[in-house]
Order: C-alpha cells, then sequence, then structure tokens
C-alpha cells in the first residue's frame, strides 16, 4: 500500500485477463510454462516462442511480471522482486509500479527507499499508468518543496479514472472548505468581539447563591463558561429561566472602563469560555480571545501570587447546585453523598490566604487569627481566601481600617494549626461562596491523603 493506505496494488488477476486477450499469456495446463530461475535472465513460457522485436520485448516483460505477482502471492518477496525487476527494466509499466510499492513500503528483509520508488512510480507514469501516477504525486503532495506538483499528478491520475486519487482530491477539497470555513469564522469572531469592547455596557448572568457569574461546564467543549448579553431584556430573560429552575439569579450590568477588570477576574474563577449573546446571535469565544493573562512561568513558586481557579470553578457549580431552593434534609443528604470530588481534590491541592495580626500588647507573640461567626449556628471560623481579589472583598468590608498580614499555607498545614478553642475550622471565600471547612475533616481528608 501507499503511503497512509491511499496508494494501491493492482489486482494480478485483472491484468493477466488483459494479456491473454492479447495473447500473450502463458500457456494453460503446462506445467513448466511458467517456471523459471530467478537467477537467470531465460524465461520458459508461451511468449519466449514468438517472433523478434517489440512483441517479444513485451511478452518477456509481462511473463517476468506474471512470474513475480505468483512469487509475491506464495509469500518469496525476494523472488518478487528480482522478477518484477527483469519485468521493469524491459519497460512494462504495471512491474514498475510494483517495483514501485515494493521500495515505498520496504520489506521484511529490506528497508523502505523512497528514491528507487520514485524513480520506478515516476518510469510508470510516464506510460500513463494511473496507480503510479497517484503514488508517485501523493509522496510528492506530503514534500512542501513539491506540492504542487504532487497535486498536479494526483490530479492527472483521478482524470485518467483512478479511484484512490479521487477519493483523495475529495478528501483535500473537504479539508480545504473546513479551513476556509474556520478561517472565515475567526475572522468573524474578531470582528464580533472588537465591536463587544467598544460597547459602553454590557450584561452579566450573576448567581444570587455565590454573588459571582453564573458557571455553567461544558464537558464535551472543554469549555467552563459565563454568560454575557448586549441586551439587558436578553439578560434578564436567561436569569428568569434559571430562577424557573430553582437557581436563583440576577442581572449585573458593566461599563466599559470596568471590562479589563471584570474578565481579568474570571481567571481566577476557572473560567475558560463565554457564551456571548449579541442581539440574539450566540457565540462562544474562549476568554484569551478578549483578554490574555499575565504568564508567571518564570516567577519562582514561592513569588507567584495565590490563585485557586479549578478551586473556584468547582465551588461555584457546586454551590450552585447545592443551594438551590430544596428542603434542608436533602441538601444535608446531599452534602454527604455527593460532595463533588473534583472540588475536593482542588481543596486539598490548594494554597490559601489567610489574614492575621500581631498586637505589640501582647507578649506572647502568638498570631491573631481573624475570627467570623455564622450567624445562623453560632460557630465560628477563620476566613481564608483562594486569591487577592476575594481577600480585598472581605477587608473592605469587615477591616478596612485595620492592619493586617497575609501568609499563604497549604491544605495540610491548616490542618494542623491551633486555633482558639471556639474555632471549628476555616470559612473560604466569606464573601462569595462560603463554603466551611471544618478542620475535623481536614485532618481526616489530610490522612487518607497522606498529605
Amino acid at each position: 500500500m501507499g503511503l497512509f493506505g491511499f496508494g494501491k496494488n493492482k489486482d494480478s488477476k485483472e491484468i493477466k485477463t488483459t494479456a491473454e486477450e492479447k495473447g500473450s499469456a502463458p500457456n494453460e495446463g503446462n506445467s513448466t510454462s511458467n517456471e523459471a530461475d530467478p537467477a537467470s535472465n531465460e524465461v520458459t513460457s508461451a511468449a519466449s516462442t514468438r517472433g523478434s522485436g517489440s512483441d517479444e520485448a513485451l511478452s518477456e516483460g509481462q511473463s517476468y511480471y506474471f512470474l513475480g505477482i505468483e512469487s509475491q502471492e506464495n509469500g518469496d518477496d525476494a523472488a518478487a522482486q528480482q522478477f518484477f525487476t527483469q519485468s521493469a527494466q524491459t519497460g512494462y509499466a504495471p512491474a514498475q509500479f510494483q517495483l514501485g510499492l515494493i521500495y515505498e513500503n520496504g520489506t521484511s528483509a529490506q528497508e523502505p527507499d523512497k528514491a528507487e520508488a520514485i524513480k520506478w512510480y515516476k518510469l510508470a507514469a510516464d506510460q500513463d499508468d494511473a496507480a503510479a501516477q497517484f503514488n508517485l504525486g501523493y509522496i510528492y503532495y506530503n514534500d512542501p518543496e513539491h506540492r504542487k506538483e504532487g497535486l498536479d499528478r494526483i490530479q492527472k491520475a483521478a482524470a485518467s479514472g483512478d479511484e484512490a486519487a479521487q477519493e483523495f482530491l475529495d478528501s483535500v477539497k473537504s479539508l480545504v472548505e473546513k479551513k476556509i470555513q474556520e478561517e472565515g469564522e475567526a475572522a468573524r469572531r474578531k470582528v464580533l468581539l472588537k465591536k463587544l469592547m467598544t460597547r459602553n455596557e454590557l450584561f452579566f448572568t450573576y448567581s444570587t447563591l455565590t454573588q459571582h457569574p453564573f458557571v455553567e461546564a461544558d464537558t464535551a467543549a472543554k469549555a467552563k463558561r459565563v454568560f454575557i448579553f448586549t441586551s439587558e431584556v436578553a439578560a434578564h430573560a436567561k436569569a428568569s429561566e434559571l430562577a424557573s429552575q430553582k437557581m436563583p439569579a440576577t442581572t449585573v450590568r458593566y461599563l466599559k472602563k470596568d471590562y479589563l477588570n471584570i474578565f481579568g477576574e474570571l481567571y481566577t474563577l476557572g473560567v475558560n469560555s463565554l457564551r456571548i449573546n449579541d442581539g440574539g446571535e450566540e457565540y462562544d469565544p474562549y476568554l484569551y480571545e478578549l483578554v490574555r493573562r499575565r504568564d508567571f512561568s518564570d516567577v519562582p513558586s514561592d513569588k507567584r501570587p495565590v490563585d485557586n481557579p479549578d478551586l473556584q470553578f468547582s465551588m461555584l457549580s457546586y454551590m450552585q447546585e447545592f443551594r438551590r431552593d430544596t428542603d434542608d434534609s436533602e441538601k444535608d443528604e446531599v452534602y454527604r453523598q455527593n460532595l463533588d470530588r473534583s472540588m475536593v481534590d482542588s481543596m486539598v491541592s490548594a494554597r490559601y490566604l489567610i489574614a492575621f495580626r500581631q498586637t505589640p500588647e501582647d507578649p506572647s507573640g502568638k498570631t491573631q487569627y481573624i475570627v467570623m461567626s455564622n450567624n445562623s449556628s453560632g460557630t465560628s471560623f477563620v476566613p481564608v481566601f483562594t486569591d487577592n481579589i476575594e481577600y480585598h472583598r472581605f477587608k473592605n468590608q469587615f477591616a478596612k481600617d485595620t492592619d493586617l498580614q497575609l501568609m499563604a499555607a497549604g491544605f495540610g498545614n491548616m490542618a494542623k494549626m491551633t486555633l482558639p478553642e471556639e474555632v471549628k475550622g476555616f470559612l473560604i471565600n466569606p464573601m462569595t461562596t462560603a463554603v466551611p471547612l471544618p478542620q475535623e475533616y481536614m485532618t481526616k481528608v489530610s490522612g487518607q491523603k497522606k498529605i
């Protein structure tokens, strides 16, 4: 076979029938008429008894060719190659094609030789052998320097009726059309996004359960998206749709001056895609097509800003579902049995920001954690943050005039921290998702995962 299965091997029976019609096939029933010594240039066949000149040369070429086919069918590659060579040297195109196949694909005893394959394919193609023309064209097509010649030869083979060549041209045409379509769509989307960023306002669908943009995961498309509208009416319609599914949502308006901030924040939430509704027309660009995130790969790990996009997205997804309008017993059951594994894994691998203060009056110099109380249960937690944006949300509302310091800590270290007696654990991002993280649970998970 040719490269990637496009090349083809001629059917020996079909060729033999053609030879018999010309009166040059070996005598049937003569058991010795097709025997030959591979090391000899002599052939004993009906064809060898014909007259001299061009007819004799043609007969000799065909005879060697059929012996090559027979040897090939018997699994004797060496003999087949020798017979095909003897036939090809007489100018017989089918044998030249067979030699091209042998050199292109190699044998158990011989490595492929592209230069020899090209040589024999070309000799056969010059005699209008369509299969050889296609295989030669395919080799050239896969060489960027000879692609045009390759395509020309494949087109010529297709025009001669070679089905494999036509199939290849159809596939190339399909790929070209697809590429043109994709490039056209990319150019169109680029224009739409540029236009989007010039609008004076945009409307985001927000979840009132998380105080963040409503998120949706599309596993098939590997998309983690949010919903953006150019029309406030359309945005309200989306919020109403979600509310009907017991997922309370609202519409938040952003002005042009805020675009870079909100789109940049989406990275910290683990969002990578946008569902944009522009006057009823929807399209799904990637976030990077609007804004690029700063690359911190060249910054030492301990100097990089703390952020946890995977944890943020999994918390948003889970809390949107967990906090839906269901009764408490159902919530407890959901929480016990369906705690999202990706969220737990993200929690364990995350680094958190913890706010604290040290007062000069305290002779012990112990770290004083900020403590928050849950109004409904009276349970106290230490607030922790997935990133600086979440920390500043908290500080601006509860500790604007307080001199706080920040430290980064991992899940395992937090599980071992000595907290005030009334404190049960940590509260992740108290201003938005507010996910509780009891220290008892952390100790259990740390033991299971050997952190």
